[in-house]
């Protein structure tokens, strides 16, 4: 009677486990992006993709998924720059901060434009 009860519960664990691994999908370099750049509001594109490169991951095909994802750039240097506003940087102090962070003059003028709003 154990016997068949030990027999019976190996079989139904492993079925749990063969139907739980079956279901997992792995997870794309296109995910990745996207809990990075939600995890770290204000990270710029260069950024991203030096992450990826060190990660071993290909140039060409982190730029394809960035460039398919549409992420909003413009938002990203607008977080980034809030972050540094409100340790009391002027306007000369962020955009520094956010050039040194490698994003595009158009990236920090929207961010500062928008920061800085009247």
């Amino acid at each position: 009677m154990f016997k068949k009860i030990s027999i019976v519960l190996v079989v139904a664990v492993t079925m749990v486990f063969i139907i739980a691994n079956a279901q997992k999908k792995p997870i794309t370099l296109r995910d990745k992006i996207i809990n990075l750049v939600k995890q770290h509001h204000g990270i710029s594109k260069p950024d991203v993709i030096q992450f990826f490169i060190y990660k071993g991951y290909d140039v060409n095909d982190i730029r394809k998924e960035l460039d398919q994802l549409k992420i909003n750039w413009n938002y990203q240097a607008l977080m980034a720059g809030w972050k540094f506003y409100q340790f009391n940087l002027n306007k000369k102090e962020i955009a520094k901060c956010l050039k040194f962070q490698k994003f595009t003059d158009d990236e920090i003028n929207y961010a500062i434009n928008q920061i800085f709003k009247k």
